[in-house]
């Protein structure tokens, strides 16, 4: 997972190989996110676990 070269958009990227002692062939999949979309998913999707600053779980 990385960010774009403009920082707007979370980027996965997949690389698969397959190699052979005749050939090797690969392929490179690309899926993209607005960081904003990204974000709101989470918070919506997402475990949430809270503490404080002693440690302690919150409610």
């Amino acid at each position: 997972m990385a960010l774009s070269s403009d920082r707007e958009r979370v980027v996965l990227i997949r690389y698969i190989e397959r190699y052979s002692p005749g050939c090797g062939q690969w392929v490179e999949y690309s899926h993209s996110v607005p960081i904003s979309e990204f974000t709101q998913w989470i918070m919506a999707n997402g475990e949430l676990k809270i503490e404080d600053s002693e440690g302690r779980p919150g409610t």
